[in-house]
């Protein structure tokens, strides 16, 4: 796999109408730009380059806050990687938190505590 040339990073709030814009790659005069695989949050404008909003984002129903994407050129194609961040709707970065029990063992000398048993 060949490195990116180009790498570019966005940001864009959850909960915005489809067709808002998060950003623009860096483009070549004459090439065309699509995504190396089907993005269903996002879509881009093969000659411009701006990638836009294609739905509604729910930060609550993603994985991840944060998008990873190749986008593509037309020949001689070259990569440009894509990081996209979902902000909520107050501005705040979105983090998954995961919910985990910690149980305390501790070893006692007292063998009674396993007499009952």
């Amino acid at each position: 796999m060949r490195t990116a040339e180009m790498r570019v990073e966005f940001e864009v709030k959850e909960e915005l109408p489809k067709g808002i814009s998060v950003g623009r790659i860096p483009i070549k005069p004459g090439f065309m730009y699509r995504f190396n695989e089907h993005v269903e949050h996002f879509e881009i404008n093969g000659t411009t380059g701006e990638i836009k909003t294609a739905a509604v984002i729910d930060r609550e129903a993603l994985q991840e806050d944060t998008f990873n994407l190749v986008v593509l050129s037309s020949q001689p194609t070259y990569p440009v990687e894509v990081r996209i961040r979902i902000r909520g709707a107050t501005g705040s970065l979105f983090y998954l938190i995961h919910k985990f029990q910690v149980i305390l063992v501790t070893a006692s000398t007292h063998s009674s505590l396993f007499n009952e048993f």
